[in-house]
């Protein structure tokens, strides 16, 4: 909210900005056609917005061969990469600092 406060250009001025959340049970999946595939495409993301109101940033979370799968979408330039990138680097810090049960920095829940 407030890159777009500093940047009134970004947002028009009678425009909402909010955050909103899609939870989904089920994965929805889609086959990639031949033509993907052929382009290198094995698998996409879609998410639905409406204009001017929508998420500042989305994370879709998936198991996929028993791998944890994600991907991060985010408004661009209201979200610079460099800050999407500090973001993601948090992220995958909290992961695998909390995967390690042995670290004396997790609290112990037992």
């Amino acid at each position: 909210m407030c890159r777009a406060i500093e940047n009134p250009r970004l947002t028009t001025a009678s425009a909402l900005r909010t955050a909103l959340v899609s939870v989904f049970e089920e994965l929805a999946t889609l086959d990639v056609s031949d033509m993907q595939s052929k382009a290198g495409v094995k698998d996409y993301i879609c998410c639905a917005t409406m204009h001017d109101i929508g998420p500042s940033i989305g994370v879709f979370d998936s198991i996929k061969d028993g791998e944890l799968d994600w991907a991060c979408m985010h408004p661009s330039p209201l979200h610079s990469r460099k800050q999407i990138q500090e973001v993601l680097d948090k992220v995958k810090m909290i992961l695998h600092e909390g995967s390690n049960p042995s670290d004396d920095k997790n609290e112990n829940c037992t």
